[in-house]
């Protein structure tokens, strides 16, 4: 059987709750009662000190006084609350001292049992509260001293001794510790319901968002559009909806270029297998003739398909982290001039200004020389196809700037710059994206797969790297590499 979250939560704060009470209820109870046999003790010490002074005071000795202790209601017993009562207790306490003659009824009632002692000048046990101290026995200094001097006239004549505890209740104390337990009782009750109460309310608070939470990942799980999790707890809760949110719009993207790439894959595969099928089928016929240009054509066909094959493969390699890379200390200058001779010729074909540019300070690069021209292949390729002839595209290659994110002496920046039109800032995000061929108005060649600029990428950070991209519309681009140094 399954129990929500919310159902074992109020129960562990209910239990919490209860232990908490029981704790306090026991630390509570036994401070309370040590404190209320002090102010016993304390009561019953004021008593018998001002009725010893008394005594002594109109008899001048102590002789006679444990008479006069008991017949005034002071009972010498240690186990029964109603024993001793006499005079002073329960029965006639309406009458006087018979040592001296005082009313006893105030100073007696309500006592009903001795929890004193008393030494004389000498420290000789006189009356005793304890059964294990017997009368006549000399006590030691340290024994005397724990106790209340008694003076009188300005002479101590004895020594009051109070007993440690208070074992025997009388009657109106136990109904005070009965009442007083029994509102302990009830308190700790309704702290307990009041726990309960709480750690139920919040539960519920804390477990909500965490619903929300699991019906937008069971909706996500189903396939169905991401809605935003809406938690404002200002708490980690919040942190993490957001969290959810940033991942899900993230898996609807990716499913959406998922779904994008399988459809431009189908697409470009299709443009050179209908090419080559049409061709293969019209000389089958006899509608057309096999000759060598159409053959050229032909394998043209089959040649873009095998790089974008390729471009594939290395793609896979790279999310796989399988990327096989044979690195060497590269001179940048050498590897920026072979890759601008390759496109040379088209770039003269075409009126664009080509131009390689090393400046001071670059140190040598540490990569793969084949995969590093691969790079710049496909960004001089790209940067030639948007620039109209009398532009200009040029790669300068220099120590990373305070600007660049890797600055740093290990760094080296590698920029590729053109004059065309520009990339609208909305698309400039994207450009690094499998298949994304931005603006149409900028009339790409459909031969082209959209792989290129996330070769680039694939190929930079399998170095160690990071690329980034500038744009200014009607200025041109700035694709801008940061590669380690050796």
């Amino acid at each position: 059987m399954k129990t929500s979250l919310n159902v074992k939560l109020a129960l562990a704060l209910i239990a919490v709750a209860v232990l908490t009470g029981l704790v306090l209820s026991l630390v509570f109870r036994s401070n309370y009662a040590n404190r209320f046999d002090q102010f016993v003790l304390d009561q019953q010490s004021a008593t018998a000190l001002e009725l010893l002074t008394q005594y002594y005071t109109e008899n001048g000795s102590w002789q006679g006084i444990e008479e006069a202790l008991n017949q005034s209601g002071y009972a010498a017993t240690h186990g029964d609350a109603t024993a001793g009562k006499g005079r002073g207790q329960g029965g006639n306490n309406t009458g006087n001292n018979p040592v001296t003659g005082q009313p006893m009824a105030g100073m007696m009632a309500g006592m009903g049992r001795r929890l004193f002692g008393l030494a004389n000048a000498d420290g000789v046990l006189l009356v005793s509260a304890v059964e294990s101290e017997a009368v006549g026995t000399k006590l030691s200094a340290a024994e005397v001293s724990r106790g209340v001097p008694i003076v009188v006239d300005g002479q101590a004549v004895g020594t009051l001794l109070m007993a440690d505890k208070v074992t025997v209740y009388n009657a109106a104390e136990q109904v005070f510790i009965q009442k007083t337990n029994a509102s302990i009782l009830v308190a700790m009750l309704a702290a307990i319901a009041l726990a309960g109460l709480i750690g139920v309310l919040f539960a519920r608070t804390l477990t909500k968002p965490l619903r929300t939470l699991t019906t937008a990942t069971q909706r996500m799980a189903e396939g169905r559009p991401h809605e935003a999790v809406e938690v404002k707890t200002g708490d980690e809760l919040q942190e993490l909806a957001e969290a959810f949110n940033h991942l899900s719009e993230k898996a609807e993207r990716s499913d959406r270029l998922r779904k994008q790439m399988t459809a431009d894959i189908a697409h470009d595969l299709r443009t050179p297998m209908t090419v080559l099928a049409g061709y293969m089928e019209s000389m089958r016929d006899g509608d057309l003739q096999p000759t060598p240009e159409r053959f050229d054509l032909m394998l043209g066909e089959i040649d873009h398909l095998t790089d974008m094959v390729a471009d594939l493969k290395l793609l896979s390699q790279s999310d796989a982290g399988e990327l096989k890379l044979e690195k060497q200390a590269l001179d940048p200058g050498s590897l920026c001039a072979e890759a601008v001779s390759l496109f040379e010729f088209q770039a003269k074909k075409k009126g664009v200004r080509l131009a390689c540019e090393v400046l001071p300070g670059t140190r040598q690069l540490s990569g793969d020389y084949a995969r590093l021209l691969r790079v710049l292949q496909n960004l001089l390729a790209n940067a030639l196809r948007y620039t109209p002839a009398g532009g200009e595209v040029k790669v300068t290659c220099g120590p990373a700037g305070v600007a660049d994110r890797c600055a740093g002496e290990n760094w080296t920046r590698v920029e590729v710059r053109d004059s065309g039109s520009g990339i609208a800032a909305e698309d400039l995000p994207l450009i690094f994206e499998r298949f994304q061929r931005g603006d149409p108005s900028r009339h790409m060649d459909e031969s082209q797969s959209g792989l290129g600029l996330a070769i680039v990428k694939a190929l930079v950070e399998a170095h160690g790297g990071k690329a980034r991209a500038e744009s200014t519309a009607g200025e041109g681009t700035r694709i801008i590499l940061c590669l380690p140094n050796a």
